[in-house]
């Protein structure tokens, strides 16, 4: 079993309703992420990251963030940190581009194949022989900066060579709020 403590940002507004359980914050995603659900961040200084982000586009706008634990079993996870799952979710895109009410072009957009992926799920358990509830990905955010670096201990080149980097952002999408942990939704004011 897996027990993370993840980050949600999103308008104060929604976190409160959020934390009272009286909202499940959907994404209605079908473009180039994880799809539709709830995202969330692997660690508080990447949702200080898009915490940032989320008040210089909508400026005027109260943003915060929720820390909460979610458990689930490893076989409710899609990860695509991992090249063999990609290739195989990338195997039903051909199958599914003819699939009506699917939203999004699954033959462009991973967030729509993914989306269309777990509608099958749904209504037709055993057609895709797997099945999931969470799914984690990775993200490439090159404008992250590092501080106390000046004697370039960490590199923040993008060289072809591989190294460790800070670039890269791990996001989990949650289809449902039933991973969640009673009594775990945790006001996180983030503080830049």
């Amino acid at each position: 079993m897996y027990s993370l403590p993840v980050y949600h940002v999103n308008t104060s507004d929604n976190i409160k309703n959020y934390i009272n359980n009286t909202a499940f914050l959907d994404s209605k995603e079908a473009g180039d992420w994880l799809g539709a659900g709830m995202y969330f961040w692997d660690n508080l200084s990447n949702s200080k990251y898009w915490y940032a982000i989320k008040t210089y586009q909508h400026f005027g706008v109260d943003f915060s963030a929720v820390k909460v634990q979610q458990q689930f079993e490893e076989e409710d996870l899609l990860d695509l940190t991992d090249k063999d799952t990609i290739s195989k979710v990338l195997s039903y895109s051909g199958m599914l581009q003819k699939r009506k009410g699917t939203n999004g072009d699954v033959s462009v957009h991973m967030g729509a194949l993914l989306n269309a992926i777990y509608a099958v799920m749904q209504e037709s358990p055993g057609i895709i022989p797997f099945s999931f509830s969470v799914i984690k990905g990775i993200g490439l955010y090159r404008k992250t900066k590092l501080e106390h670096n000046e004697d370039a201990l960490w590199d923040e080149s993008f060289s072809r060579t591989p190294h460790l980097t800070h670039y890269m952002k791990t996001i989990y999408l949650f289809k449902h709020d039933k991973h969640v942990v009673a009594g775990s939704k945790i006001f996180q004011p983030i503080s830049l």
